[in-house]
């Protein structure tokens, strides 16, 4: 059985949230935005500097921010000249439930297709979670994730 799966979309089949919830992130602007999410995360901040060198590696984060927090992130990770990732996806907890990852994954996803790439997504097969987004999204399934579960056999999350 595979650990991960892996999706692509490659046309867009709904629209961008208009509601203004979802916003990029400006490095460095919004480092402490970034540096308080990763520590209510579990993780540890990061210096300007290495927040800066991920942005010229290609990550460009896209958030809702709700009194002055980040409650759901997404990335698009420009890793090729063809396909770029939708990565990096958490919501805190307490906001979980609420739509609010697949709302920004479905901007950057928006985003990514906008541009003429293909928009990929790799996430453990025990992400319940994010499977059920990817193919809410219409992402599918890439043909080696054959044993990854199909829309419907999820159950209730």
């Amino acid at each position: 059985m595979a650990e991960y799966a892996r999706f692509i979309c490659r046309e867009w089949h709904g629209s961008a949230p208009s509601d203004g919830a979802c916003r990029w992130l400006d490095i460095p602007h919004d480092i402490p935005l970034l540096n308080e999410r990763w520590r209510a995360a579990g993780g540890a901040g990061l210096p300007d500097a290495e927040w800066e060198q991920i942005a010229r590696d290609g990550y460009q984060y896209a958030a809702i921010v709700q009194d002055g927090v980040i409650v759901a992130i997404a990335a698009a990770w420009k890793r090729s000249a063809g396909e770029w990732e939708l990565a990096a996806v958490s919501t805190r907890e307490g906001y979980r439930r609420q739509g609010h990852a697949a709302k920004v994954c479905a901007f950057v996803t928006a985003y990514i297709l906008g541009e003429g790439r293909h928009a990929t997504c790799t996430t453990r097969l025990d992400n319940r979670g994010m499977i059920a987004t990817a193919l809410k999204l219409r992402y599918e399934r890439l043909p080696d994730t054959d044993d990854c579960p199909r829309e419907g056999e999820l159950g209730a999350l």
